[in-house]
């Protein structure tokens, strides 16, 4: 009997290139019981699931660099850094538009992480058409950077503060084999974004914390991968240069076509 594969996408803004690649290959082999999204993740692991790679290859190499998504010119306006708009206009868009009624139809497979306003914990969330975008923005929305995000009467935001790599959850779902994609390289420095408010300080220390939890289980177990850049190309996590961004995608394709020569094709697609 096959075995049941989880995809974990974690988070990193425009570091996602690296992720969006490396789903771009995985997506197109094996066919993932379960696809978990956090932060820029969410918009990655929803178009896997939906099977819209040329889109969501489209959009990281064209649509995303110099000031489409992202304005640091007055830095006092830091609710308006990242246009996250922006891009749910685009996937309502002609040529760019997500496939609602799969991501209704595959409601259950993808998994946001959302943290909760009030209590700081994790929530995940099965998106459907009708929850869809409002999910993608509430599991990027870092406070002081972007507004909370009310969702049926409750408040949410960027899910890296809470659980970036939700492995614990992956597998208590009945995923025997989870591989883990890192936007980051192991000796990347922190840079000085992260002074840029508490919430991404603590963004990155979450994400380090959930990093080592993964690098653990992976000592003591056979069936929980982990895929990350050797490098980092692009020079902080709102680096918008398009030949960098392009360089970040090529990457992340390149590491997952050498992972997956070595990855059991138990469970993969036929």
């Amino acid at each position: 009997m096959p075995r049941k594969i989880g995809l974990i996408l974690g988070p990193g803004a425009l570091y996602g290139a690296y992720g969006a690649g490396v789903a771009n290959v995985l997506g197109q082999h094996i066919d993932f019981h379960r696809v978990y999204g956090c932060s820029v993740g969410a918009f990655t692991g929803t178009f896997l699931v939906t099977q819209q790679f040329n889109i969501m290859l489209n959009v990281w190499r064209n649509y995303v660099h110099g000031k489409l998504l992202v304005n640091l010119k007055n830095p006092l306006r830091i609710r308006h850094i990242l246009d996250l708009e922006f891009l749910i206009s685009l996937f309502e868009t002609e040529g760019f538009c997500l496939d609602l009624k799969k991501v209704s139809r595959e409601k259950g497979r993808l998994v946001y992480v959302l943290t909760h306003y009030l209590s700081g914990e994790p929530h995940y969330f099965c998106p459907d058409k009708n929850n869809v975008f409002k999910g993608m923005i509430a599991s990027s929305a870092v406070p002081h950077v972007y507004p909370k995000v009310e969702i049926d009467g409750e408040y949410f935001y960027d899910g890296a503060l809470s659980d970036p790599y939700p492995l614990k959850r992956a597998l208590d779902e009945g995923n025997d084999k989870v591989i883990v994609v890192s936007n980051f390289s192991p000796d990347r420095g922190n840079g000085p974004l992260v002074r840029l408010s508490r919430s991404v300080a603590k963004a990155v220390e979450k994400s380090e914390e959930g990093m080592r939890f993964v690098e653990d289980r992976i000592r003591v177990s056979s069936d929980i991968f982990l895929i990350r850049p050797t490098d980092q190309i692009l020079r902080s996590i709102l680096d918008t240069d398009k030949s960098r961004i392009n360089a970040t995608l090529d990457m992340g394709i390149t590491d997952a076509q050498i992972f997956m020569k070595n990855f059991s094709l138990a469970a993969t697609k036929p």
